[in-house]
């Protein structure tokens, strides 16, 4: 049977005898992409979010006792002002907003550095659904040190771990601008109640927030790219990429991105 039977009629009349065996293949492949695009797409419906917001000596024990991180990690900034750089980052809503991975947010309310973000995220990789949620609680949010922290509510998901961070403009000498993001992560796995040993999952877990901040389509991209006004701001709460094709094509396929 030729393996222009598989393709929509409209195409296999505009083909018809004269297409190359390669043509024909990449046609094939196209199509079944399509139908993949749509079969994985439906499942990935926003359900509503529920969480439970608790003080943050009980959200995070380490974190509000002032602990050291458990890692830290810098994002080099490839030009321009702190000053610039820092008006991007204290607009959380509009910079994860218009970050590739943002599908929409779903909440933002509150003070500066009290704020509550709901996020849902684009995860064509390394994440059992095309579709995440972080519920951030913004705890600190000052001007004069350019920094921020928060905490995901809830952790990372049902046994993945508590986590933290805090995010600071800083003088750099190493990179040209002279400037760089200085990230600190902490964590914290319940070792009993996952039962085995967890030297992977903190593996992954340094891996995850390293290509968050650092990697491309990221956090630290997205800043340099909206203070330098070579991205506008999306303000609208919807992200650019709606729908499981373009996520998978213009991130996943095309992009390089890897969360």
């Amino acid at each position: 049977m030729s393996l222009l039977f598989f393709l929509p009629s409209s195409a296999r009349l505009r083909l018809g005898s004269r297409c190359s065996p390669v043509a024909v293949v990449m046609a094939l492949l196209l199509r079944i992409l399509v139908v993949a695009e749509v079969s994985e797409g439906a499942p990935d419906v926003p359900v509503p979010v529920s969480f439970e917001l608790r003080p943050l000596t009980e959200e995070y024990p380490a974190f509000a006792r002032g602990e050291p991180p458990v890692f830290s990690f810098s994002a080099p900034m490839s030009g321009g002002s702190a000053a610039a750089l820092w008006k991007v980052i204290k607009n959380q809503s509009a910079l994860l907003n218009s970050m590739p991975a943002c599908s929409e947010i779903l909440n933002f309310t509150g003070p500066p550095g009290e704020a509550l973000l709901v996020v849902q995220w684009h995860t064509p990789n390394r994440w059992h659904r095309w579709l995440r949620t972080d519920v951030r609680k913004y705890v600190t949010l000052d001007d004069a040190t350019m920094s921020l922290s928060y905490v995901l509510v809830g952790g990372f998901g049902s046994w993945l771990p508590r986590l933290a961070f805090r995010e600071q403009l800083a003088a750099d000498e190493a990179v040209p601008s002279g400037v760089s993001l200085k990230v600190d992560v902490w964590y914290e796995l319940d070792d009993t109640s996952i039962g085995w040993p967890t030297d992977n999952l903190q593996n992954l877990t340094r891996d995850r927030w390293t290509m968050f901040y650092n990697g491309t389509m990221g956090y630290a991209e997205t800043v340099q790219k909206l203070a330098e006004g070579a991205l506008a701001p999306r303000t609208d709460g919807k992200g650019a990429l709606q729908n499981t094709w373009d996520v998978w094509l213009k991130l996943k396929f095309m992009g390089g991105y890897e969360l």
